[in-house]
């Protein structure tokens, strides 16, 4: 929830002030005589769009711009005086001020001699009105009390001459509300909302962020398995997930929450850990007091709320405090809590409201000292997505010797949200105040850049079950609890956990600083009966796909206008049109990306499984109750033709995201056929084989010895392993796959760790280039402007902010790869687990983590 302008719903008059002598001892002394203050007349509150008119017999409150002017209050000085507890006090001859019951300060309206133009033919709220009245209505609010079109790049006489035209009084409100949602999009300000209540037409566009980019992602990624989630609940599970991180860090006894209730999310959360550091999480400043809305209550609660906390965490030696999930709420919450850390009175910042129709009342904004403030070191926690009265919070924090701002830079979106009311059930909110601190610097759109700049919220740290920013202030508040993990101590839990899980082989190979620092391989290979070793060689799984990838990038290295290009006149067979879109064609940056709207059928793809021996169907062995053929035809061309093709044996609706309203490059849907058909594309494009530009542009510069595409019988690759029903391990016959560009390459540790030093030093291994710097810069650049569950995505790498990865798993198969670019470090985990066997999945997973902790502490 965002600041809020509280409207002006209603007035009440106090009587006229009257000066007169009331001692008749005084009666020959000359009193000099004053002009009577009094409230009738007409005010503005100046950049604000609010009239208000008071005469003898009614008083009338009016919002208005240039075009329109609306009615929304009319009524009698007794009603208002009685029922709506306003205080209305003229301060000069000039000024009123209007005190409402709720609000902690007073604003101010300026005398002015008449009504505007527009308010002599003013309309109620509740007039009917046409849809281009309503979109003339708007556009002007904005052009009139909008305070940041040159600050946001926006040209709103552009924007107008774009959208007026598809308006037109026979659309209904939802064509409307999707004009007005694009009129307004550009600006990218989380204080700009379009809203139909009885409509149930709500628009926010914030600027981009990695936690919306996951939601949306996550949203769009459970298409895959013919979910379609509500981005609400996801948001909600994360909030909730991260909650729990956040209290892990905590010792059980100390860990308290506001509201109570673990089933809420919470508004605060607070504790210590183990080292004796605190940790407050902030997560709005609006939702303290449950019953009411008010101002005044709700600071008496935070404040109330906030002596509690401050006394449990006063004899830590330092406090973290988390504002990254800030929502926003009143100003006077925030600097309220920013003052327990302050301890000399200070301005902090201004505000003013600066639009077109004039500038509004200069207000300075302090912090009050206190005698038993907080002042031990504080690390203060921001990211994209803390907005509103979070920012205001971060403002007031950043002026304290104390504390050092972490994460990343806030939302910048500093202003109260300005409501309006326009009949036919339509309002908006928008940013008419520009806002400064006291040493003179702006943050709108910028957001408040922190002193470090770290990951504030990533699915790394989800899948670890921590946040990087907390380790960081952790570290530097001198955190001891912490046990580095030997190297002995790392391969006994390694083995342990194998042995448990009964994985049979691994490899594991860990770089730091573009050097190998450590190699390792568990196990014996049962097919040759040598021991497991760097370069012992394991199926990739979707590992893969970041071969192909870099394939790709290294082929079309003078061509990246290919990846635009239409794919139709490079196929050797004929795509059904009717499931792409017809302005957007079938791109290879769609296929690399998972925006290529190209599905897995879940049965057409696992029944193409087949043994390389005799072409059996590995489904009709390991599951036969999916009743797939019982041998596979290995013609890849024909597959594909069958599945893309409108005649096609395999084609179906469900193989296409239309099945969902949607075409492609509009969502992202994780794909193996899509991603088996660029490794197709590029055949054809190239007139070679995969294996053979794999080899010839990735591998062999990369000095990757034991690494291939495993199109023909591998006698020397690890054996895969699956449990049967009755939980025994089981050896997998050698399989292949139709697509195997999406997950039959074939690699040690060792090679894919070259392939991590390469992707972390611009292609370079121990001063050689091995890969241009623009082919590993592609490959590690956003490639869709979708977003996807890890925020984005390159050349099939998944990028989470420094975090490069990708997984794999395929019967009997189970990897991971990882770089962390900033931190210079990353890792090769490579076995032939079952991933499918829940014991094993779980074991695997462990096994991961301490993998990452190992590398970290390199």
């Amino acid at each position: 929830m965002f600041r809020q302008t509280v409207q002006l719903s209603a007035i009440a008059i106090f009587a006229s002030l009257a000066l007169s002598a009331c001692d008749s001892s005084y009666d020959d002394i000359k009193i000099p005589t004053f002009p009577q203050l009094t409230t009738k007349g007409v005010w503005e509150r100046v950049g604000y769009g609010e009239l208000l008119e008071v005469t003898d017999s009614a008083l009338t409150y009016y919002q208005f711009n240039q075009f329109g002017c609306t009615k929304l209050l009319e009524t009698t000085e007794q009603i208002a005086l009685d029922q709506l507890k306003l205080k209305i006090t003229p301060n000069s001859l000039t000024k009123l001020a209007i005190q409402e019951q709720d609000l902690i300060e007073p604003y101010y309206l300026q005398r002015i001699n008449t009504l505007p133009t527009s308010c002599t033919t003013s309309i109620s709220v509740d007039s009917p009105v046409s849809q281009t009245y309503v979109f003339d209505y708007i556009w002007n609010l904005f052009n009139d009390y909008y305070a940041y079109f040159d600050t946001r790049e926006v040209n709103w006489q552009t924007q107008y001459d774009t959208y007026r035209p598809l308006v037109n009084d026979s659309m209904n409100d939802e064509a409307l509300f999707q004009v007005l949602s694009e009129l307004v999009a550009p600006l990218q300000d989380a204080h700009v909302n379009i809203i139909n209540e009885s409509k149930a037409l709500y628009f926010n566009r914030p600027k981009d962020n990695p936690f919306s980019r996951t939601v949306r992602g996550m949203m769009f990624a459970s298409l895959r398995d013919g979910e379609v989630l509500d981005p609400s609940e996801i948001e909600s599970e994360l909030n909730q997930f991260y909650a729990q991180i956040s209290t892990s860090y905590m010792t059980p006894s100390s860990a308290k929450r506001f509201p109570s209730d673990p089933q809420d999310e919470p508004t605060v959360l607070w504790g210590i850990t183990p080292d004796n550091v605190g940790i407050i999480t902030i997560n709005n400043m609006m939702s303290y007091a449950s019953d009411t809305m008010s101002e005044e209550a709700t600071l008496a609660a935070a404040n109330s709320l906030f002596d509690t906390i401050m006394a449990q965490l006063a004899q830590t030696k330092g406090i973290i405090v988390d504002v990254r999930n800030n929502q926003g709420g009143y100003d006077s919450v925030s600097l309220a809590i920013a003052q327990r850390f302050n301890q000399t009175d200070h301005a902090v910042f201004y505000k003013q409201a600066k639009t077109k129709t004039g500038t509004g009342d200069l207000l300075e904004r302090k912090l009050n000292g206190r005698s038993d403030a907080y002042t031990n070191p504080v690390y203060l926690l921001t990211s994209e997505v803390t907005v509103s009265a979070g920012e205001i919070f971060v403002i007031a924090m950043r002026s304290l010797p104390q504390v050092t701002q972490i994460g990343k830079e806030t939302s910048g979106a500093l202003s109260d949200l300005k409501f309006f009311d326009i009949p036919n059930d339509w309002s908006i909110t928008l940013s008419n105040e520009v806002y400064w601190t006291s040493d003179n610097q702006y943050f709108e759109k910028t957001g408040i850049p922190p002193a470090v700049s770290i990951p504030a919220f990533s699915v790394d740290d989800l899948k670890m079950g921590r946040f990087q920013t907390y380790d960081y202030a952790l570290k530097a508040l001198g955190r001891t609890s912490d046990k580095t993990l030997s190297e002995a101590e790392f391969e006994q839990k390694i083995s342990q956990l194998s042995n448990q899980a009964n994985i049979k082989n691994m490899s594991i190979s860990v770089i730091k600083d573009n050097e190998i620092v450590y190699e390792k391989g568990f196990g014996l290979n049962a097919r040759t009966g040598e021991a497991t070793s760097p370069q012992s060689e394991f199926y990739l799984g979707s590992v893969s796909k970041t071969l192909l990838g870099a394939t790709i990038a290294a082929a079309l290295e003078n061509q990246p206008e290919f990846l635009d290009t239409a794919l139709q006149p490079v196929l050797p067979f004929v795509i059904d049109a009717a499931q792409f879109a017809q302005d957007n064609p079938l791109t290879l940056r769609q296929l690399i990306t998972h925006t290529s709207g190209i599905l897995d059928s879940e049965q057409t793809y696992l029944c193409s499984y087949f043994t390389y021996e005799n072409s059996q169907s590995l489904a009709s062995l390991l599951a036969p109750e999916m009743g797939c053929p019982e041998t596979v035809s290995q013609d890849e061309k024909l597959f594909f033709s069958q599945y893309l093709s409108a005649q096609g044996e395999l084609h179906s609706h469900e193989n296409f995201i239309t099945q969902y309203g949607l075409k492609n490059n509009q969502a992202y849907v994780y794909s193996n056929i899509a991603s088996a058909l660029a490794g197709l594309v590029l055949e054809q494009k190239a007139g070679q084989s995969l294996s053979q530009l794999s080899t010839q542009l990735v591998f062999n510069p990369l000095g990757m010895t034991h690494t291939y595409w495993a199109v023909n019988e591998s006698e020397t690759s690890t054996p895969r392993y699956v449990f049967d029903d009755d939980s025994q391990s089981v050896y997998v016959p050698e399989y292949r796959n139709i697509t195997y560009a999406d997950g039959m390459a074939v690699s040690s540790s060792h090679d894919l760790a070259r392939y991590l030093i390469a992707l972390g030093n611009s292609g370079k291994i121990n001063g050689a280039q091995a890969l241009n710097p623009t082919v590993v810069t592609a490959l590690l650049t956003p490639q869709t402007i979708l977003p996807t569950p890890e925020g984005d995505i390159g050349y099939f790498w998944q990028l989470d902010g420094d975090i490069v990865s990708h997984d794999g798993s395929d019967p009997g198969v189970a990897t991971n790869v990882l770089l962390n670019r900033r931190e210079k470090f990353g890792y090769v985990l490579l076995s032939n687990a079952d991933a499918d066997n829940e014991q094993v999945a779980a074991a695997f997973q462990a096994i991961n983590g301490l993998v990452r902790q190992f590398a970290e502490q390199q």
